[in-house]
């Protein structure tokens, strides 16, 4: 049975701590600290001590020597919606399956009945590793004999390609920024259109920083706008072409990266805070804040979890339970190191750990992995 340390109890749940008159009504100036976090009414909060605080036991599984370049979907190991893990090696690619202990059993070779199965990846090999930036997008299908080779689109050698990679409504969706890089475009492949070069689904006339698909809706891109500052869009796909929906500014310096979605709210971070929208009607719609800390661009991750979603930030690791559009509690753990990326699959959490060997290097990529009931 996990110890559990409950730091401060959800005050609205006991009116008597929260400065009730007799008739149970509570006054506005007797708020305590998490129901000002709940309003989202002031910034700094310590969020590992508002909410309730757990020991989580954390695996740590090694993977084999990877190629930090490898990228399948938004991070370097991706989990797919059915029982397997996806890893790129130096070698090609690796299929690791997750058993009930929370450890990957040894690899997979065969699989029957899921022929139409898709991994994309992009090979990059920017210029600060020496030599010309090049860039190799490619697409395999899986059979029962296992990943097969079906798709390949080089770029021009001088231009220089974003490291994620998106699928949705059957094409992939790839970002090419100009040499310059003040401008890029989102291209797309689509298998049914039997052609072999890509479309260009949309020209953004500034920088883009990241796509990623949202729901299987929408695909949501970040980057630089119009005028100075970070801007979030909203776009819809439909055969491979993009059209905007909407666009708002967000900072007037800084970026982002991780996007996450639960129930029509769309979650993002910035460079020192994560913000979410409703989306219900395509538009980009009451913008709130969820988190607010130091800056630090590179700690942010974020990830869907069932009734909300998880934020890790470097060591900590929080999770946001919502009702509605309005997060209601928040359970906080410490990572044994800090964290890559985090994505949920099925009964677990698998958090890749930071700071993984260079491309040209041989090196283990490692997982975290604890149950995601440990954090309830």
């Amino acid at each position: 049975m996990l110890n559990r340390i409950v730091i401060t109890s959800l005050c609205f749940f006991f009116l008597s701590a929260c400065g009730a008159d007799s008739d149970g009504n509570v006054e506005e100036q007797d708020k305590t600290r998490i129901e000002e976090m709940l309003d989202l009414e002031f910034d700094d909060h310590d969020y590992s001590a508002v909410g309730i605080k757990v020991d989580i036991p954390v695996k740590t599984v090694s993977l084999i020597p990877v190629d930090a370049h490898f990228i399948s979907g938004p991070s370097r190991v991706m989990a797919d919606n059915g029982d397997r893990v996806f890893s790129g090696a130096e070698t090609g690619l690796t299929i690791f399956s997750l058993n009930t202990n929370g450890l990957f059993d040894s690899v997979i070779t065969e699989h029957s009945g899921l022929p139409g199965n898709y991994l994309a990846n992009i090979k990059m090999m920017p210029p600060y590793y020496g030599g010309q930036s090049a860039t190799n997008i490619q697409v395999y299908t899986l059979t029962e004999q296992g990943f097969e080779p079906y798709y390949e689109y080089s770029p021009s050698p001088r231009q220089m390609s974003y490291i994620n990679f998106e699928v949705m409504q059957s094409c992939f969706y790839w970002v090419i920024r100009s040499e310059s890089g003040r401008d890029s475009r989102i291209e797309s492949w689509c298998p049914n259109q039997n052609t072999s070069h890509p479309n260009l689904a949309y020209h953004y006339p500034q920088r883009v920083q990241k796509i990623q698909v949202i729901n299987d809706q929408y695909l949501a891109v970040s980057g630089d706008g119009p005028e100075k500052g970070f801007y979030l869009n909203l776009f819809r796909p439909e055969d491979g072409l993009l059209t905007l929906l909407d666009q708002k500014k967000l900072k007037e310096v800084g970026g982002g990266l991780d996007f996450a979605y639960h129930d029509g709210l769309l979650f993002f971070h910035t460079s020192d805070e994560v913000v979410y929208f409703d989306i219900r009607q395509g538009k980009l719609d009451n913008m709130r804040l969820l988190h607010n800390t130091y800056p630090d661009i590179d700690g942010y991750h974020l990830t869907e979890a069932p009734g909300g979603v998880i934020l890790v930030n470097n060591r900590q690791v929080y999770r946001y339970f919502f009702e509605g559009q309005k997060p209601v509690r928040v359970v906080t753990a410490e990572l044994q190191n800090s964290a890559d990326t985090v994505h949920v699959f099925k009964d677990w959490v698998l958090i890749n750990l930071d700071d993984p060997p260079m491309p040209d290097q041989a090196g283990v990529q490692e997982l975290q992995v604890f149950l995601l009931s440990d954090l309830e």
